[in-house]
């Protein structure tokens, strides 16, 4: 076999893969420890193993191609590229671009909040780069010419290297696990036995769902006579309006009764602040079991979701590439999971993205078995009708923002159609939950609360999904308040209704006194109505605040947001409900009012701010939020 400058073509080969199979090891171990010290709270730590094998066996195939040019480099030039420069070299290309690569990712989201670098920032970035090339590359040329690593470069050595450390790494990591739902604080038998006369609690969260898709909100294409029934066994509440439109942030307000601008749990690397009141806190502190479901990755321990659950679980999808929960924060994870969805995905299984309202129902009926007994608290979370829109029965037909974030427009009725598919799916395991409940002889006197984080868009503005923008077709949800003993039953109600008067409003109706801190109010008090509703975003680069009165609507938005949405527009939905013709310029006087409500609820919601936490998650859960369309 001929040589080139003392490497062989085999030779070049053999370097390469071992250099990118180290340096590719190296990254993921580095990545992993990062999210260990500063990430999610995991509950498992395969992310360890995880990551030097997943980082490894792809940068061993860039190390390969590596070898090829360098092999072909040598052919065509007198330079002499021993073993252990051209391992350093290899190496040192992978680690230090793919490195940048990288911590440009996480300053764009998690220090900028999606914003671009500027020009300065790149040219550091730029600079960095080069600086880790050459420390790299001198380190490991240093130490492959003293022998100290010249086990590393052979094709064996950098296999064994590479197979040793994961073994090691995964039997760390699996002793050090935890399980796979969190374990929180239990009511003594005390408490339990002073809440004999309160009511067991089922506050029951749809994800994504449109108010206007139910029939008992009056929409005829499609029925939920589940969802009907228990509407007329309970309150209904006709403008009921989310603060936010993605699920982060919607959820926090849910459960805490602040606004984002307080809960400070708004952005993606944002997490649930420990200080902050949640109503299974304040349920658990009195007695109650208090458990919980999460069936999206925005709420789940990671994210501190869990706080005041005596038992709450995340209901995990499936991981593709043989990861786990932890595995699936690393960024290279979710890159080779957007290439098999965008380009080699043909067939959508739900497995793959969420667990499903059977799943979710049956995993409730659980534990009603197992805490039948107590008064509990219960949080469950459907993800229906959430994208993917999956047609029922699952044939593999289904339509997801990951693989299409910007479908054309005249695709919006088959997704509208297929979306509606979903809610009536969802409606069947919602009337299975009633039935079992009734069953048990525990609906009667059960306190059952059912509403939504937001809706979706179907082009109505031009865009799809949510999350970017606050029309109401991201805002207005449903919100249905069935009493013990059915009391108001049927009654429908036309005042506004927000999210943030949710948790007040469960805690006035069980007789205990909601914390101070909370900033809605009790939906059956007579205390006046708000005059306003205000909603807030930040998300993905759009910075949004709304207010809506009576008549009129008015959004702000950041200059340049990627969505497109004019820094001023108002709407009068008396005239115009779709919000389709912007009279910003006829109302002057009309803006400047709603801009004052605006800032009103900023300056009350900033006085009672906690101070953010922010988790790095690199993918943060990264995985899941792209694939649940939270990540571009």
């Amino acid at each position: 076999m001929s040589k080139d400058n003392g490497l062989s073509f085999w030779g070049h080969i053999g370097t390469g893969f071992a250099a990118g199979l180290f340096s590719g090891s190296l990254v993921g171990f580095s990545e992993a420890l990062y999210l260990a010290i500063f990430g999610p709270d995991l509950k498992e730590f395969f992310v360890f193993p995880y990551g030097v094998g997943v980082y490894g066996i792809c940068f061993m195939f860039l190390g390969i191609g590596l070898g090829f040019c360098g092999w072909l480099l040598c052919r065509f030039s007198s330079r002499d590229f021993s073993r252990a420069a051209s391992f350093a070299t290899y190496g040192a290309i992978l680690f230090s671009v793919l490195g940048i690569f990288i911590a440009q990712f996480r300053i764009v989201r998690d220090l900028r909040g999606e914003q671009p670098i500027p020009m300065t920032g790149k040219l550091l970035l730029l600079i960095s780069l080069v600086v880790i090339f050459l420390l790299y590359r001198l380190i490991f040329k240093a130490l492959s010419r003293r022998g100290v690593l010249k086990w590393v470069p052979s094709f064996p050595g950098g296999v064994v290297w590479v197979v040793g450390l994961v073994v090691l790494l995964y039997i760390i990591s699996s002793a050090i696990s935890g399980p796979s739902y969190t374990i929180g604080p239990l009511p003594s038998p005390e408490a339990q036995e002073a809440l004999k006369d309160r009511p067991n609690i089922i506050l029951i969260m749809i994800d994504t769902q449109r108010v206007d898709r139910l029939s008992c909100y009056g929409y005829e294409k499609n029925r939920t006579p589940h969802i009907d029934s228990l509407a007329l066994e309970g309150v209904l509440f006709k403008r009921a309006f989310a603060q936010s439109s993605w699920t982060r942030p919607s959820i926090a307000t849910l459960i805490t009764s602040l606004y984002a601008t307080s809960h400070r749990a708004i952005r993606k690397p944002d997490r649930l602040p420990g200080v902050v009141t949640t109503i299974a806190e304040v349920l658990n502190s009195h007695g109650y079991y208090t458990g919980g479901f999460a069936n999206n990755a925005n709420v789940t321990p990671s994210f501190n979701f869990d706080q005041g659950y005596s038992e709450y679980h995340y209901l995990a999808p499936n991981f593709f590439f043989f990861a786990s929960e932890s595995g699936s924060f690393l960024t290279l994870y979710n890159q080779l999971r957007l290439v098999r969805e965008r380009f080699l995905s043909q067939r959508k299984y739900v497995k793959y993205y969420y667990q499903d309202a059977e799943v979710v129902t049956e995993e409730a009926k659980k534990f009603i078995d197992r805490h039948a007994s107590k008064k509990f608290f219960l949080f469950l979370h459907y993800m229906e009708p959430h994208d993917p829109y999956f047609v029922h029965p699952y044939d593999g037909e289904g339509y997801a923002r990951v693989s299409r974030p910007n479908p054309p427009a005249e695709l919006a009725p088959r997704y509208s159609d297929v979306y509606d598919g979903e809610v009536s799916y969802l409606d069947e395991w919602i009337g299975n939950l009633v039935s079992y409940l009734k069953k048990r002889g525990l609906y009667r006197n059960c306190l059952i609360v059912f509403t939504s984080d937001h809706g979706e868009e179907f082009y109505e503005h031009s865009g799809w999904w949510h999350g970017t923008t606050l029309y109401e077709e991201q805002l207005h949800v449903p919100l249905i308040v069935k009493l013990p003993e059915s009391r108001f039953a049927g009654e429908v109600r036309d005042e506004f209704a927000r999210l943030l008067d949710v948790a007040p409003t469960i805690l006035t109706l069980t007789g205990f006194p909601r914390p101070e801190e909370m900033q809605g109010r009790n939906l059956f008090s007579d205390r006046e109505t708000p005059q306003f509703v205000f909603a807030e975003e930040d998300h993905e680069g759009n910075i949004l605040q709304s207010v809506r009165t009576e008549e009129w609507k008015l959004i702000l938005a950041n200059e340049g947001n990627p969505r497109g949405v004019e820094p001023i527009e108002l709407y009068n939905l008396a005239e115009d409900p779709e919000e389709a013709r912007n009279l910003v310029e006829e109302n002057p006087e009309v803006v400047n009012l709603l801009r004052g409500f605006i800032e009103q609820t900023i300056l009350f919601a900033e006085g009672k701010a906690v101070e953010a936490e922010q988790i790095e998650i690199d993918e943060a859960t990264r995985e899941r939020l792209r694939a649940l369309g939270y990540v571009e």
